[in-house]
């Protein structure tokens, strides 16, 4: 499990710093890549085929803290399903097999397209900044991305 708790760590660590640039260049989706990630995916493929215990993996590598100090940042919920998604990408993603790799690329940024600028303006963690309030961006009418899309845009106030 190390290259699972490498990039992890990695993830974490960029969260913290609040460093979106860095995050994206993390996050890699295509060839061409460093070995690091066709490792990463084979680690996922031989380890991880179920689900759940990734997701257990993922929730304890990045936990959400309450206690944040200014200027840094940390996970949340949405986040969370994100790179459970990212992880399930790369462990069924077969780059031979051109039209699964470009359905599994589509549904794995069709909920990231969505969020880039509330991303951008927000600093990665600071979605919702008002104190004691929720602000539920509008929404697609598609109960799947509403879901999905309530995860990823929901971050209680601090």
């Amino acid at each position: 499990m190390a290259v699972i708790a490498q990039f992890l760590t990695g993830v974490r660590d960029i969260l913290k710093r609040l460093d979106g640039e860095a995050l994206r260049d993390w996050l890699k989706v295509e060839p061409p890549l460093p070995q690091e990630y066709y490792n990463l995916a084979l680690e996922l493929k031989s380890s991880y085929q179920d689900d759940g215990a990734l997701e257990k993996l993922i929730e304890k590598s990045l936990p959400e803290e309450d206690d944040v100090p200014e200027g840094q940042g940390t996970t949340w919920p949405g986040f969370i399903s994100f790179i459970k998604d990212y992880f399930l990408y790369w462990r069924d993603v077969e780059f031979d097999d051109l039209l699964g790799a470009h359905q599994l690329l589509t549904a794995l940024t069709k909920y990231v397209n969505s969020t880039v600028l509330i991303l951008h303006r927000a600093r990665l963690n600071r979605i919702v900044h008002a104190p004691r309030r929720l602000t539920i961006p509008r929404m697609e009418q598609s109960c799947c991305s509403r879901a999905y899309r309530f995860a990823l845009l929901y971050q209680p106030c601090r």
